[in-house]
């Protein structure tokens, strides 16, 4: 029995476009690393400015003199200034990782594109090999036939 041989004509494109995704994909991961990275980052300075605030207010209450409320003022503006850098962080780590996302979901419908190509094409492939083998039956059967019938 003959082995079926099926080629894809374009199996070198969707191997190049497969390899972008998987490539699309490792970029969205780092991209969401990143991003999460910097939120967590921003999370802990808030949560720090937080229990900064509530400890000022606990010692003023306490009696606080004014030059450990100016220090806590200075820390407490310079704690502002790192919050507001990592909030760009965040927004400029989150907006990369969307724009990733979208380059994903764009390759990824790339290649399913040419796998259904490449299965329709397969699915012909089997329709004309199941042709010939009942053509090529036929005729031998008629073949047969003919030579039972002395032609």
């Amino acid at each position: 029995m003959n082995e079926l041989v099926f080629s894809y004509r374009f199996e070198k494109i969707l191997s190049v476009r497969t390899m972008e995704k998987n490539e699309a994909v490792n970029s969205y991961h780092q991209a969401v690393r990143r991003f999460e990275e910097a939120a967590q980052g921003l999370y802990r300075l808030l949560k720090e400015k937080e229990e900064l605030e509530a400890e000022r207010e606990k010692r003023i209450r306490d009696g606080l003199s004014v030059e450990r409320l100016r220090e806590f003022q200075r820390y407490l503006a310079n704690l502002q200034r790192e919050i507001d850098h990592y909030q760009q962080l965040v927004i400029r780590a989150r907006d990369k990782m969307n724009e990733e996302y979208r380059r994903l979901v764009e390759k990824n419908v790339e290649v399913k594109k040419y796998e259904r190509m490449k299965e329709k094409d397969y699915q012909m492939f089997l329709q004309l090999e199941k042709w010939k083998e009942t053509k090529d039956l036929d005729e031998i059967s008629s073949r047969s036939a003919l030579r039972r019938n002395g032609w």
